[in-house]
């Protein structure tokens, strides 16, 4: 064979020219952007040319991938081979074992990663006819599983390192996907999982890690939430199939209920975490105190009233909430005037009447005047008044009444909240709770009362005897 035009080939072959008479261009099943395949040409080699794969893909795959490019016959063994029989390693065994084949939503056919049994894979890209041709060649990534996505457009989906997984989740009755091999995430793939819970099941090594972190930034603006799943007990380069087969009683339930174990994931802040500048804080006089009750109860900070039962604490609460509405003082201390929201889960309509009536005549004031100040009563005594469960990392989560309320404190922006709870729980726990369920909300709430006796799940509940 004499020495082709090494320009002309380079464009056929997808590549570069490299050196004098050689060409480094796509490997067999790789992308058009891959360089892992050198080729330099020789009169004296079998075929005219020599082939080194940078990847470590077999030189058998490797040379007909090049002689089909150029139009060359296929590589024939004539069993001559000078170590035939000299015990020479035997090559890669190249056996197609398994095929996935990634399609349009509607089922036709783009391209198929086929695994090979020496555990490598080659990739080919449909020719519309019903057969197929070697590498992508520029096709377009798509989601694996596509059509079963595009069935069920609201469905959590299960993202996976490969396409064996995918399969082996789906295979339990789930939404399951992934991209192929090193394809990366492009705006079709990532508009196919928007809206959606995303679970991305982490490979326990490095490259899983990378994988998942990739998957989680391209997803995170479009998806509904997105959690990069550990599973526990996963051993060393282990992944979702691994962690199925260890245990035969696990199924859809168990590997559910360990996803959503994860946390949420967040996009961590740009230029890493944001430290607080205090190098002008020795020149700069120390911020002043806000109080919604004078050297007693701050502004923005949630506040537990509590003491023992039957002493009096939910008069002297709702007493606070009218003093904020008529700009009065409470117990001898200024009050900051405005609005002011009450909920109360153990008094009934009739008994707020009957306490605000005589909170009034103290003040000598009215019905009017307290609605004029903006005091906004609500009674769910008897009532299901829950404002968050926890959910299965014991997370709190709100509840249809809070954010129920949440509008109306956005809408009012009272100095006060109080709620006024039932049954005996840790006022520590309901403190920090409070605090991470109006913050993560963002709800302008100044302060409330949660008296000792009365709290379920976090919530205000009626009274129980």
């Amino acid at each position: 064979m004499h020495t082709p035009d090494v320009r002309a080939t380079a464009r056929t072959l997808q590549g570069d020219i490299s050196g004098r008479n050689g060409v480094i261009c796509p490997g067999p099943g790789h992308s058009r952007q891959d360089r892992s395949l050198s080729v330099r040409f020789d009169p004296t080699a079998p075929d005219g040319f020599l082939v080194h794969s940078f990847a470590g893909d077999d030189p058998i795959v490797c040379k007909d991938h090049i002689r089909e490019r150029l139009g060359l016959q296929g590589f024939k063994p004539n069993g001559k081979a000078p170590n035939a029989d000299r015990g020479a390693k035997p090559s890669a065994d190249n056996r197609v074992v398994a095929t996935y084949v990634y399609t349009e939503p509607d089922g036709a056919p783009l391209y198929r990663v086929c695994r090979l049994a020496s555990k490598k894979f080659i990739q080919e890209r449909s020719d519309g006819r019903g057969g197929w041709l070697p590498g992508l060649n520029g096709q377009r990534t798509v989601p694996y599983r596509w059509p079963d996505l595009a069935r069920y457009p609201d469905a959590t989906v299960f993202i996976c390192e490969g396409e064996k997984d995918a399969d082996r989740v789906a295979s339990l009755g789930a939404c399951a996907t992934t991209i192929s091999g090193s394809a990366k995430w492009t705006e079709e793939t990532v508009a196919a999982l928007a809206g959606r819970d995303c679970l991305i099941l982490e490979d326990n090594d490095e490259t899983g890690r990378e994988k998942a972190q990739a998957a989680a930034h391209a997803l995170y603006e479009q998806a509904k939430s997105v959690r990069i799943v550990r599973l526990p007990s996963s051993e060393e380069h282990g992944d979702v199939s691994d962690w199925l087969d260890a245990d035969p009683t696990r199924g859809l339930d168990e590997l559910t209920a360990a996803c959503f174990e994860a946390p949420l994931w967040v996009r961590p802040p740009k230029g890493g975490l944001p430290f607080i500048d205090m190098s002008k804080w020795d020149a700069e006089p120390v911020p002043r105190r806000e109080w919604a009750v004078q050297d007693c109860v701050p502004l923005r900070q949630p506040t537990i009233f509590s003491g023992e039962g039957a002493v009096g604490k939910s008069l002297l609460d709702l007493m606070r909430s009218v003093a904020h509405v008529l700009g009065k003082s409470w117990l001898g201390k200024a009050t900051e005037p405005g609005p002011a929201i009450y909920l109360g889960a153990e008094d009934e309509e009739s008994e707020l009447h009957r306490r605000l009536a005589d909170i009034l005549a103290h003040y000598d004031a009215t019905f009017a005047d307290a609605i004029a100040g903006g005091l906004h009563m609500l009674s769910y005594a008897g009532q299901d008044a829950v404002l968050g469960v926890p959910n299965a990392r014991g997370i709190i989560e709100p509840t249809s009444l809070f954010m129920q309320l949440r509008e109306a404190a956005l809408d009012i922006r009272p100095k006060s909240i109080t709620i006024d709870i039932g049954k005996r729980v840790n006022k520590a726990v309901i403190k920090a709770s409070m605090e991470r369920l109006f913050a993560a909300n963002k709800i302008h709430v100044e302060s409330y009362g949660a008296p000792s006796k009365g709290f379920t799940r976090l919530a205000a509940g009626p009274r129980q005897s």
